[in-house]
């Protein structure tokens, strides 16, 4: 009798043997062939789920996809390790949570820097804040202070045709953040003192002082705490845009800065229009950036130490001492010039060149230079105006360092005095035109006695000289290779002499 091979009684023979020994790591199995009789039909083989070979050993075995026997001698499908939920859902919530920390954290600090929008702000009478300011805190009509109490409305105590004093203070702070100071609107002028006194906390106090014949007034006038960015903290006093002609507000105004000595300020900004301004002597602190702007009244720096500044002014003169270590813009239309400056070549300086500019226009240059730092620093000076006069004095100049000084003017006398460290090329030139008096007085002191120590004599070697021009090269000892850095000095000016000492 023939027995078909997928009959359940067919002696098809299913083994999967593993043998596992120790200088073995892969397993193998063999399976049996099946018997086939004589007259065998042809028809598919039914899978046949293969028993395991049970573990003598005792130990569990180590590969996870062999299949054990029940106690009934059946196959056990073997448990198939589930992955976690698909990547993109994943990724889908966590994208969530973190939308909603970031809202939790922005609502935080908007409740530390809420958006102060006043009345007034929204009424188009006044000015629009330039982009980025953000008011925080405002003076009403009601908060002024008035000396021997606060402001009422009460007419019995001040009636309203009668004026006074008024003051409001604001504690801003300095220290690594940016003060700011400045006016917007119609009308404003007065004055402003920054001075400096010993404080516990590293906050400025300004002060501002709002003398009026009317309290009225006090309702169009608005100082307000404001911060530019998040960190950018100052004032600014807002008027309205326009005022009645002849009608002004004038303030007195007082910044006074903590005297502290362990971090420079990082900045410090004035910007204030008919002002007239007056840094006091506060040489103490340092000011990595320095800035002033103003117009029409007097800006006096007394004395200041920064790295980097800038001073503008506009139909009014600039005056004073600035000791600089970086680079110092001085620019007045209209307006003379006259500064004293300590210009220093730090080690850590930026770029190398300690540099000054000054520029005017119909209006006089008059500098006192003081250069101080190492024989290999390297200074700047470009000084220039038109129809004024044009003075320089450099008092001192460190030995071997290179001096490069530009200065321009027209229709006025230059004069000019060298240190006798100077070594460089020296340029005058004075143009004349419609029957000028423009001519060089070139005066060169082959006395003075070496400032190296080494007893060598200056020498200047002329190549062109002529009424109206000079060309030539100063030096101490042997002419220095063409190649070597060397200072240059250019001064020139048209119908008027030239005048130079060195």
């Amino acid at each position: 009798m023939i027995i078909p091979a997928n009959s359940p009684k067919s002696p098809l023979v299913n083994k999967i043997q593993t043998v596992r020994s120790d200088d073995e790591d892969e397993a193998t199995s063999s399976i049996a062939p099946p018997s086939y009789g004589a007259h065998q039909e042809s028809q598919p083989v039914s899978p046949v789920t293969p028993r395991a070979v049970a573990n003598t050993s005792g130990t569990r075995p180590e590969d996870p996809l062999l299949v054990r026997p029940d106690d009934e001698g059946e196959p056990v499908t073997p448990k198939v390790k589930r992955w976690p939920p698909r990547l993109g859902l994943t990724f889908f919530w966590g994208f969530v949570i973190l939308c909603f920390l970031v809202l939790i954290i922005s609502k935080f600090f908007s409740h530390s820097y809420p958006d102060y929008k006043p009345d007034w702000l929204k009424n188009s009478t006044y000015p629009t804040l330039p982009p980025g300011i953000k008011v925080l805190q405002c003076t009403g009509a009601k908060e002024w202070m008035r000396y021997g109490g606060r402001f009422s409305e009460n007419e019995d105590v001040y009636p309203r045709d009668r004026g006074g004093l008024f003051e409001t203070v604001y504690q801003v702070p300095v220290i690594q953040d940016l003060m700011f100071l400045e006016t917007m609107g119609d009308g404003q002028m007065g004055s402003l003192k920054v001075t400096s006194a010993s404080v516990i906390d590293d906050v400025a106090q300004v002060q501002v002082k709002y003398p009026t014949n009317n309290i009225d007034n006090l309702g169009d006038v608005h100082v307000c705490r404001a911060r530019k960015g998040s960190k950018k903290h100052g004032i600014i006093i807002v008027t309205p845009s326009k005022l009645p002609i002849g009608a002004v507000h004038v303030f007195q105004i007082e910044l006074i800065l903590p005297q502290i000595t362990r971090a420079p300020i990082k900045a410090f900004a004035l910007n204030l229009r008919n002002f007239e301004v007056t840094v006091g002597d506060i040489g103490e602190l340092y000011f990595d950036q320095f800035s002033i702007w103003t117009t029409e009244r007097r800006l006096l720096v007394e004395n200041v130490l920064i790295h980097k500044g800038e001073l503008r002014n506009h139909n009014a003169e600039i005056s004073g001492y600035a000791s600089v270590s970086g680079a110092l813009d001085v620019r007045s239309s209209k307006g003379d010039i006259d500064l004293d400056i300590q210009l220093a070549d730090l080690p850590d300086s930026d770029s190398g060149v300690s540099a000054l500019q000054m520029l005017s226009n119909n209006g006089a240059i008059s500098t006192r230079l003081t250069l101080t730092g190492r024989d290999t620093s390297q200074f700047s000076v470009d000084l220039s105006t038109s129809n004024a006069k044009l003075s320089v004095d450099v008092s001192s100049q460190p030995v071997g360092s290179k001096l490069l000084l530009n200065g321009r003017t027209s229709n006025a006398p230059v004069s000019a005095f060298l240190d006798p460290s100077y070594e460089g090329k020296l340029h005058l030139e004075s143009f004349n035109a419609r029957g000028g008096d423009g001519h060089v007085d070139f005066n060169l002191d082959g006395n003075q006695p070496d400032p190296a120590g080494r007893g060598r004599k200056k020498q200047a070697d002329i190549d062109y000289y002529r009424t109206t021009s000079l060309r030539a090269y100063l030096y101490w000892g042997e002419r220095p290779p063409q190649d070597e850095p060397q200072g240059a000095v250019s001064l020139i000016t048209v119908n008027k002499p030239i005048t130079v000492k060195a």
